[in-house]
């Protein structure tokens, strides 16, 4: 079974997001640095990885993202503090994980 990442980017601590979602963590994180991901990214430099969940499938993913998208904002807040209180980009983690899925 292969994983999938729902996943949040944003510029700064507290500043704006991005919801997504993906199967290949890697690919679509060197997209949207590159500026050939979403154009939103790029327009508002979302380029740290704040918060990221691995789920089972793409359906899972996908709506795990639509539901990170409905929370209001402070919701968000907390629930990205809960796992990276320091807000630190989390690209190294997810990345590990993502590799250790595909050993």
């Amino acid at each position: 079974m292969t994983a999938n990442w729902a996943y949040i980017l944003t510029n700064r601590e507290r500043g704006s997001f991005y919801h997504g979602s993906t199967h290949q963590p890697a690919l679509r994180l060197e997209e949207h640095r590159s500026g050939r991901g979403s154009k939103h990214v790029w327009k508002y430099n979302l380029l740290e990885l704040v918060w990221f969940q691995i789920c089972d499938d793409k359906e899972e993913a996908l709506l795990l993202e639509h539901r990170m998208k409905r929370k209001n904002r402070a919701r968000k807040v907390r629930i990205i503090e809960a796992l990276n209180p320091d807000w630190r980009d989390l690209t190294a983690e997810l990345l590990e994980e993502a590799r250790r899925e595909w050993l």
